[in-house]
């Protein structure tokens, strides 16, 4: 028996644009080289401008890699969730892990979706982060 697979299984990809979303799970990984990231799962709180496509209720998923060139991604997060930033000076990779990730999860945000080509296909990825107070641009 041939099984044809569709591109995104019907699944239109969330569209480009401003969205509520509130962090619901997250899971700490170590990569292949050794360095821990945090995955976190957001769940869509606002529909997008196009009707046709729900959003409400989707999945997005986001990565924080841990390493001192990727902190300002893991500060604005953390920024747009509580308000407040990274602490200053040393800490250990865990003790910074343990610091966000109770203050991040089961917050809401703002999250800018865009659209980028990956292995030729279109790819929903979060580039901005902004807080629930914030004016977002039409």
């Amino acid at each position: 028996m041939r099984l044809v697979i569709p591109e995104n299984f019907g699944i239109p990809p969330i569209p480009a644009g401003w969205y509520r979303v509130s962090v619901i799970g997250n899971e700490v990984q170590t990569s292949k080289e050794g360095t821990q990231m945090i995955n976190w799962h957001m769940r869509v709180e606002s529909q997008g401008s196009d009707p046709a496509v729900p959003t409400v209720g989707r999945m997005l998923f986001e990565r924080s890699v841990i390493v001192e060139k990727c902190l300002f991604r893991l500060n604005n997060l953390l920024k747009a969730a509580t308000g407040g930033g990274l602490p200053k000076g040393e800490i250990e990779v865990d003790a910074l892990i343990a610091y966000v990730v109770p203050r991040i999860l089961n917050s809401s945000l703002l999250v800018q979706v865009i659209h980028e080509e990956w292995e030729g296909q279109q790819k929903e990825n979060i580039k901005n982060y902004k807080p629930i107070s914030a004016p977002v641009a039409a």
